[in-house]
């Protein structure tokens, strides 16, 4: 019992030496707290600002390159209409305007970009009936033609550069920049669009595929075979020396066979015709 009273009285003379490490009114410690609140949230809410404009700066920048995206994107995306060989089709562009495609031909367009630039590559033959809006062109490895609204024919293979205004005016123009303008029935080639000249034709020649028929005045006979390969999707093996003398008139259908055909333009000059393999014939004197 002694003991502890001793050890009660050191206990109070060692804490009434001490001195309070902390001595604040109840309203500092409060006043205290408020400040370092108010500090705190002063910094979270520029922070907050910092986050919200850094990102409303990506969220524009975002927006612009996938404008920018977008735009790229119509301006290029090609769509491209393959006809195949013995086959003929039609395609409509975006503003209603429809093209004839002949077989092997193709056409390339931008369909994303129409509204901005109506233009066509085109390689092989096709005939265009264009709706009227803003100029229309179609472009070819041998040139080019310009139209508002019209319809007209391109004959475009190998060398062969062939337009046949039907209706309408058309603007033709070579890489040379040599250039001419077509009425209705005017028709103009590589040479003579070379001496800017045009001369007038009857259509059915020209227009004769549109028709299913052949058609042929006075035409090379190298030609005709060519249009028989093309339309009927066969091989002809020529064995002849004198073939580009030769040249052939005469109208025909087209849907009576590969081999009637044959027939009908070789008893024109004697020729004989040989079945060799499967869609291969062979012609010779």
């Amino acid at each position: 019992m002694t003991n502890n009273k001793h050890i009660e009285e050191q206990e109070k003379e060692l804490f009434s030496q001490a001195k309070p490490a902390y001595s604040k009114s109840k309203e500092d410690v409060w006043s205290a707290m408020e400040k370092t609140i108010t500090e705190d949230h002063t910094v979270l809410e520029k922070n907050k600002r910092t986050v919200r404009l850094t990102w409303m700066k990506y969220a524009a920048a975002a927006s612009i390159l996938l404008l920018v995206g977008l735009g790229l994107f119509a301006r290029f995306y090609t769509l491209t209409i393959e006809v195949p060989t013995g086959e003929t089709s039609q395609h409509k562009l975006p503003d209603g305007s429809i093209v004839y495609l002949n077989a092997e031909t193709s056409i390339d367009y931008h369909p994303y970009w129409w509204s901005f630039n109506r233009e066509v590559e085109l390689d092989g033959e096709a005939f265009f009936e264009v709706e009227k809006g803003e100029s229309f062109s179609v472009l070819s490895s041998m040139g080019s033609v310009e139209v508002l609204g019209t319809s007209f024919n391109i004959y475009n293979r190998d060398q062969t550069y062939t337009v046949y205004c039907k209706t309408g005016k058309v603007r033709v123009q070579n890489q040379h920049a040599n250039e001419v303008i077509l009425k209705p029935g005017q028709v103009t080639n590589a040479e003579s669009l070379a001496r800017q000249t045009t001369a007038d034709l009857n259509s059915e020649q020209i227009m004769s595929w549109r028709l299913n028929k052949f058609l042929y005045n006075t035409t090379p006979l190298t030609k005709v075979l060519e249009d028989f390969e093309r339309h009927y999707g066969i091989r002809i093996d020529v064995q002849m020396n004198n073939i580009n003398e030769l040249h052939y008139t005469g109208l025909f259908k087209r849907d009576i066979g590969a081999e009637k055909a044959l027939e009908i333009v070789s008893f024109s000059f004697d020729l004989i015709i040989e079945k060799t393999e499967e869609n291969t014939y062979l012609v010779k004197q």
